[in-house]
């Protein structure tokens, strides 16, 4: 998010030098994307492709014109040169790709891609416990957190149905409310756990919740670790569905 702050900072105080001089595209579009950007994540990404541009180029005008008054041997006329003689080069060179794999190298580690951060995700609870999450048989109704919904969609599609993910927006009012009562364990919790017929619940420790369900009769702790806690629901409590049930809307996602 910091660098997000300092591109969204730097194009916005960036489009008000085309604009002077006439061009409104480039900062109009710049900071409509701005906005949307600040409303929903999602939106970043189209952030970036329009800024980036129109940060480079009000940048390098900037570098321009202070070199233009320099001296032939002030360091910054000769890396302008130099840039410009880099920019005109049209054959393969091993600098781009050298540099390339570098940056990479500095941020994105390869130790940390073999899987999510497991102080954040419930990494160790699938690994542990896969076969009660996803097993050979049909997949279980899983109550577990937005973020770590899109978690089990990530390492278990395409079997893996949720309740709630990410994209909240798209599941509507009631469903989100539902979310709501059953994330702060709230007076309906019951109604709404019942309503959705979880068989088990996948809960960060901090969700009031977990502690609800610790002493929940018909509830059983099958699993749990400094992050993470698993709740199955007592056979004896698992209902099949009245015939003829109505499922539309009810929040599972394909």
């Amino acid at each position: 998010m910091v660098v997000f702050a300092l591109l969204l900072l730097a194009a916005t105080a960036l489009a008000m030098l085309p604009l002077l001089r006439g061009r409104f595209f480039e900062p109009v579009l710049v900071w409509c994307l701005g906005f949307a950007a600040l409303r929903s994540a999602r939106h970043i990404p189209l952030l970036t492709v329009a800024a980036a541009p129109l940060i480079a180029a009000e940048l390098a005008d900037i570098w321009r014109r202070a070199a233009s008054r320099r001296p032939p041997r002030d360091a910054v006329r000769i890396f302008w040169e130099l840039g410009l003689e880099l920019g005109r080069s049209r054959g393969p060179g091993l600098w781009a790709p050298a540099l390339a794999a570098a940056f990479l190298a500095l941020a994105l580690p390869l130790s940390h891609l073999s899987d999510f951060p497991a102080s954040r995700f419930p990494v160790a609870a699938l690994a542990n416990n896969r076969e009660r999450l996803a097993p050979d048989s049909s997949m279980p109704r899983i109550l577990t957190s937005d973020q770590w919904a899109d978690y089990l969609l990530f390492q278990l599609y395409p079997r893996q149905r949720v309740f709630f993910d990410g994209r909240s927006d798209f599941y509507g009012p009631r469903i989100g409310a539902d979310y709501q009562e059953l994330l702060a364990a709230a007076p309906k919790w019951r109604q709404a756990l019942a309503r959705y017929r979880f068989d088990l619940a996948l809960l960060p420790r901090d969700w009031p919740l977990a502690a609800v369900l610790e002493n929940e009769p018909g509830w059983q702790r099958i699993y749990g670790d400094q992050n993470a806690v698993l709740y199955r629901k007592s056979t004896s409590e698992l209902k099949q569905p009245a015939s003829g049930a109505d499922l539309t809307g009810s929040g599972w996602n394909p």
